[in-house]
Parts: structure tokens; C-alpha cells; sequence
């Protein structure tokens, strides 16, 4: 027996549907876990008496001042489509990505706001829970640029998400090459460098292809290296 339904034998109906509302959402806090349960509440139970008693249960741990759902339920509760309906869903990506794009929001960041929801990573992710799979796109290949940062490694996780669950079309440019591009930075070559090609054979105008095509022929030539790492900190 799941996890999941270990904790679900015995509470009331509707508790399903209100856990993989929360798991909309890659990491909490309080604030908002609060708003999205008053979205998907479960009849006859308080906003703060169902998170309180949740973050009791065991299936919860904390992330300093946030808190998530520990990963095999969440990625249990992301899978399982039916229990959440899809206009509900996206309506609650649609919520986090907001809070995400007031600059203004930023103050509050891991402490009422999830700090990922203002990455690059976060817009993405929320941006395909929308429907609005381009933007997702865009806002991944932007999580790429730059030196290598946890932003890149949780877009890597959060693209192989929503290609698993059909969210987004698996192996898009744009997601190859930052799954590569983290395996890479993280010192797995031999893994990287498969998809590093994939990306190249496309041989569309991208910026990822253009790197790619520079890592591959970068083994023996570290000036092409040199080339690809400035285009890459662009």
C-alpha cells in the first residue's frame, strides 16, 4: 500500500483531491498552502486545522522556512490526473505563477512565497500547468543561461516531471539541453553528452543547439570551449 493511500484510509472524502491541489506546487508555506486549500477545501474541516494536522502526519518535511510534500507522494499525487479536475489544476498553476511575476512579491520569498516561483525554473513549471506549453518552453531555456545554479538543477527535475506526466512534449530542445547541460556541471559527462548530440542533430537556429554543437566538438579543443562557455553566459 502506497503512502498515500495509507493516509487517505479513513479521512474524509474529498481529501485526495485537496492533496494533489497542494502538490501543484513544487514547495510551501503556510500562506499558501492555506490559499490553495481554500480553492479545493475538504467539507467540514478549517483551512488551518487540515495543514496543521497535515504537516503532522509525516508525509510533509520541512525546507527552512518552507515546507514541501515528501517526493514519492507528491510525485504520486502529480501522476494521478483524475484527482484533480483539470480546470481546478490550472487555475492553481495559474495562482502560483502570478505571485511569481509581482516584483514586489520578492520581499516575502521563503517566507509567505515559495522562493522557487520567482526562478526561471518556477515560471516555466507553471507556465505548462497552464496549458501555455511555449512560454514553459521559453522560461526553461532561460533557466540554462548563466553559471550553474540550483534554479537549473530544479528545472531539470521539474521538465522530467512534466515530460513523465505528458505535460509538456518529451525531448523539446529547449529541455534536452538543460537536462544535459546540468548532467554536465554536475561532472556526468558520459550521460550528457548523448543528449548534448540529440540537440545538435536537430540543427535548428537555437542558442542550445549552437552549444551543443561547441561541447561536442569541445573534447580536444579548448578553445571551442572557451566559445561555448561565453555563449552560454550570454
Amino acid at each position: 500500500m502506497s503512502r498515500l493511500s495509507s493516509f487517505l484510509d479513513g479521512t474524509p472524502e474529498g481529501t485526495a483531491t485537496t492533496l494533489a491541489a497542494l502538490a501543484c506546487a513544487e514547495s510551501l508555506t503556510d500562506a499558501v498552502a492555506l490559499a490553495i486549500y481554500q480553492k479545493v477545501p475538504v467539507p467540514g474541516l478549517s483551512a488551518e486545522k487540515f495543514i496543521a494536522g497535515f504537516k503532522y502526519s509525516g508525509l510533509t518535511e520541512p525546507r527552512n522556512s518552507e515546507w514541501n510534500l515528501l517526493p514519492a507522494l507528491r510525485e504520486e499525487l502529480v501522476g494521478k490526473k483524475r484527482l484533480l479536475p483539470k480546470a481546478t489544476g490550472e487555475e492553481i498553476h495559474k495562482d502560483l505563477l502570478a505571485l511569481g511575476q509581482v516584483e514586489a512579491n520578492r520581499q516575502r520569498a521563503g517566507t509567505e512565497i515559495p522562493s522557487y516561483l520567482f526562478t526561471e525554473a518556477g515560471q516555466a513549471y507553471h507556465f505548462a500547468g497552464t496549458g501555455a506549453v511555449q512560454a514553459a518552453l521559453e522560461h526553461y531555456s532561460a533557466a540554462s543561461r548563466g553559471p550553474f545554479n540550483g534554479a537549473q538543477w530544479l528545472g531539470a527535475k521539474l521538465a522530467a516531471e512534466q515530460e513523465r506526466n505528458h505535460v509538456i512534449p518529451e525531448g523539446a530542445v529547449e529541455t534536452t539541453f538543460l537536462r544535459a547541460l546540468v548532467m554536465l556541471r554536475e561532472g556526468h559527462k558520459r550521460d550528457a553528452m548523448p543528449l548534448f548530440r540529440r540537440v545538435a542533430a536537430t540543427n535548428r537556429e537555437m542558442r542550445e543547439v549552437a552549444i551543443s554543437l561547441h561541447i561536442i566538438g569541445n573534447d580536444n579543443n579548448r578553445g571551442a570551449r572557451r566559445e561555448a562557455e561565453r555563449e552560454l553566459h550570454r
